[in-house]
């Protein structure tokens, strides 16, 4: 009876670990369909193959957090006909049991250095069993990459790999990563197409009507930096499920420029916070990072509408302290933007930035606040406080006074 048993469990083991490396065709399978992804919709990415198989080694094993080096290894030895190479040099096998294994063709050789790196990764079996299936498998696996390139071929594309890639491809966090592999950087053209892409499917941005994002990205002018910029901070602090979302719903009817120009004074008020928590910092790390971001909201502001002249006025005030000549610049900036803002014919700017061009006359500012002081329930001012309120023009001039007094 113990015997019967024996048998069983043996039997058993067998036929799982035969269902288990059933997954040599399910991996060949998926890193085919990856490599005709790459190849097709990112050739202009990959100075040679090399760099293609390694990223798509990558792509398919980054659950194992492969070193690079290892994938690099992999690579050269599938180039030189040489896989599992350091296990014929120790077994008692001859050579070419292990060498017939390899063929011309690369990309087969390195499916299969890949399946060996993953099942001695997953599995406790030896070595030498791994081995065996490998080569046993061998036809079967060629006939699923041969399978999956024609399936691709016909039009099938599966979404699993499709976001796997992009979101690889694409990924801020993964730019050092890919410049590792020696992936070349698209053109400042290509990577804002890309981060467009991207961005209208995530999370509240995707709440967002495209044309009002497209019009941001319109306005960097090829500055991919600004736009990661912009997006980090509004999403730091929430900024666009907080405030963009609501504000792109509540004036569906509006100009764009008009939708933008409200997310500016959004990120004009957070950079204002940021600016007013600096004093109560406790370390140098909490300082900076306060400085940082608010310089950050304050120049993202300015992506969103040029013409917001509180952002470089808080932007030279930021900078007084720590550089006087960054500082200086700001001013220099604010006046630029002023004198722009009164050139421009008023059909020309929107309801926000014609505000602002009214408010810039001292008469009309003042009478704008006499009826918010009138009819606000918080805000009081009386005649004199009024008159005596420094514009922003004013503390511009003050404040570039000052520094140039310190020179």
């Amino acid at each position: 009876m113990w015997i019967v048993i024996g048998i069983v469990i043996v039997a058993l083991l067998v036929f799982l670990f035969f269902l288990r490396f059933n997954n040599f065709v399910l991996i060949a399978r998926n890193l085919t369909y990856i490599h005709e992804i790459l190849r097709n919709d990112y050739k202009e990415r990959f100075p040679d193959e090399d760099t293609l198989l390694i990223t798509c080694g990558v792509i398919d094993t980054r659950a194992y957090n492969f070193p690079l080096e290892d994938m690099k290894l992999a690579l050269r030895r599938a180039k030189e006909g040489e896989c599992f190479l350091e296990e014929s040099l120790n077994h008692p096998r001859p050579r070419n049991y292990f060498s017939l294994v390899c063929t011309q063709d690369l990309f087969l050789n390195f499916v299969l250095e890949l399946e060996l790196m993953r099942f001695l990764n997953d599995s406790s079996l030896r070595r030498e069993n791994i081995l065996t299936s490998i080569v046993s498998s061998k036809e079967k696996i060629e006939k699923t990459i041969d399978r999956a390139k024609r399936s691709y071929a016909r039009g099938k594309r599966p979404l699993l790999w499709r976001r796997a890639v992009s979101n690889f491809m694409t990924s801020f966090a993964l730019e050092e990563v890919r410049d590792q592999i020696g992936i070349i950087r698209p053109t400042p053209e290509k990577q804002l197409d890309l981060l467009f892409q991207a961005l209208i499917k995530q999370k509240h941005w995707k709440d967002i009507a495209p044309e009002i994002i497209q019009n941001i990205f319109n306005n960097a002018k090829g500055d991919v930096e600004a736009i990661k910029r912009f997006i980090f901070i509004s999403e730091f602090h929430n900024s666009v499920g907080n405030n963009f979302v609501k504000i792109a719903s509540d004036v569906s009817n509006t100009d764009v420029s008009d939708v933008i120009s409200t997310f500016a004074v959004t990120l004009y008020r957070l950079g204002s916070d940021l600016v007013k928590a600096l004093p109560f910092a406790k370390t140098e790390d909490e300082v900076s990072s306060l400085a940082i971001r608010a310089e950050m909201a304050f120049t993202s502001s300015l992506l969103c509408n040029p013409f917001d002249l509180e952002s470089y006025f808080g932007l030279a005030l930021l900078f007084s302290e720590t550089d006087k000549d960054v500082a200086l610049e700001w001013c220099a900036k604010y006046k630029e933007a002023e004198g722009k803002l009164l050139s421009t014919p008023d059909e020309e700017l929107n309801g926000s930035q014609l505000i602002s061009k009214k408010l810039l006359d001292p008469e009309e500012c003042h009478k704008t606040l006499r009826e918010i002081s009138e009819h606000s329930q918080y805000f009081h001012l009386d005649e004199t406080e009024i008159d005596n309120m420094p514009s922003t023009k004013d503390m511009i001039n003050e404040l570039e006074a000052s520094l140039l007094q310190k020179a």
